[in-house]
């Protein structure tokens, strides 16, 4: 599945009266808030950013992240609504989700522009599921959303709680399914081969108790002779017939050591292309591996160093020089210079730019070797086919 949020409308949803946010093609981004409340100590703490993503949450599938049922803004009576706009596969969705404070909602849903709503909240629910059947709340609050204390929601699952969900994200269940059909038709076409090798067989071991019979009856005739000529010549003529016969024998027996090695060979031939496959993988993309794995070390240290250095500015601007009130400077204040710690933002900035561009050539150079090996073996396994 793959989702891309466009924008949300967010109006009397816990601490916003009104917003409109354009959440598509932004990258990573900053969300900074300020606290404006006079009662209370907090700079940034409450100031609505985690909000934003509950809207989205309970926009979509009716709960909120944390769980939390009050979602009306406590100082207003207009209806508290989110409208939630976003692509799914390539086909565009508009949900609109609304409640008043006395619990009544609503529920409308747009799918490229045409209204499938239903007569209600739960039938529109039900329409909305069976449109994107793997988007709950589960899945929103542990995975494609992580805030404040719940990056261990996904983490803390059980193994099979895991496997569903990264299943389900990157749509594998349907390709092991198909991987399954694949495997299943070249399992009935060798299986086909198997039969075909062994009726060869028993038609050939029928054929030798045939000619075995054949001997049994010349040997039959040979004890009834009488005549001492007769029984000479028919001597020489039934020990001819048993060379011809004999010979006919190792011919088939030959026959058949040579299909049931044949099918040994193809079975041999089949698990060798599997293996050398997979150690040829392994050999040509583990530096690659490594390497990926290396640079997103960097990545997540650079982004820790640029976050400290952020946080520094920001405290190093708020220092002030100026009276506010008389606009003169104030005596032992001195405003620090942040022009060092502002490029080295610069340049880890720079440095996390270079290394993603590095991991995308890294990607596609380990993509593009895989897709190679599989064309080679593919090749290999439709000669031996």
């Amino acid at each position: 599945m793959n989702i891309v949020f466009n924008s949300i409308e967010i109006n009397n949803f816990f601490a916003f009266e009104h917003a409109e946010i354009n959440l598509k093609n932004n990258g990573y981004t900053l969300v900074e808030g300020i606290n404006n409340a006079s009662d209370d100590l907090a700079v940034s703490n409450g100031s609505g950013k985690s909000s934003i993503f509950e809207a989205l949450c309970w926009g979509l599938t009716g709960q909120t992240i944390r769980g939390t049922k009050d979602v009306c803004n406590l100082y207003t009576n207009d209806l508290t609504s989110v409208k939630v706009n976003m692509d799914v596969d390539g086909v565009n969705y508009e949900i609109i989700r609304t409640k008043n404070k006395k619990n009544q909602s609503g529920l409308s849903l747009f799918v490229n522009g045409e209204d499938k709503s239903g007569k209600g909240v739960k039938d529109t629910e039900s329409i909305l599921q069976q449109y994107l059947l793997d988007l709950s709340s589960s899945m929103i609050s542990s995975v494609i959303i992580l805030g404040q204390g719940l990056p261990q929601r996904f983490t803390n699952n059980t193994p099979a709680g895991r496997k569903e969900i990264l299943e389900k994200l990157s749509n594998s269940d349907f390709m092991i399914y198909d991987m399954k059909v694949r495997i299943n038709d070249r399992k009935t076409v060798l299986q086909n081969k198997i039969r075909e090798l062994e009726d060869e067989i028993l038609r050939l071991e029928t054929t030798i108790e045939i000619l075995k019979g054949n001997i049994a009856s010349k040997e039959i005739k040979f004890n009834n002779l009488k005549s001492e000529d007769d029984l000479v010549s028919n001597i020489k003529s039934a020990s001819f017939e048993l060379t011809e016969l004999q010979k006919e024998i190792d011919i088939l027996l030959d026959e058949i050591k040579s299909d049931s090695d044949t099918k040994t060979e193809l079975e041999k031939n089949i698990s060798l292309i599997k293996f050398n496959k997979k150690e040829e993988i392994e050999k040509l993309t583990t530096d690659i591996d490594n390497e990926i794995l290396l640079n997103k070390d960097f990545v997540v240290k650079f982004k820790e160093r640029k976050s400290i250095l952020e946080k520094d500015v920001s405290k190093k601007k708020s220092i002030k020089d100026i009276c506010p009130t008389c606009g003169q400077k104030l005596p032992n204040v001195i405003k620090p210079d942040i022009s060092r710690e502002l490029q080295e933002l610069e340049e880890l900035e720079h440095s996390i730019e270079k290394l993603n561009e590095e991991l995308s050539e890294l990607n596609n150079s380990k993509n593009k070797i895989v897709t190679n090996l599989d064309k080679k073996y593919e090749k290999l396994a439709e000669e031996y086919s």
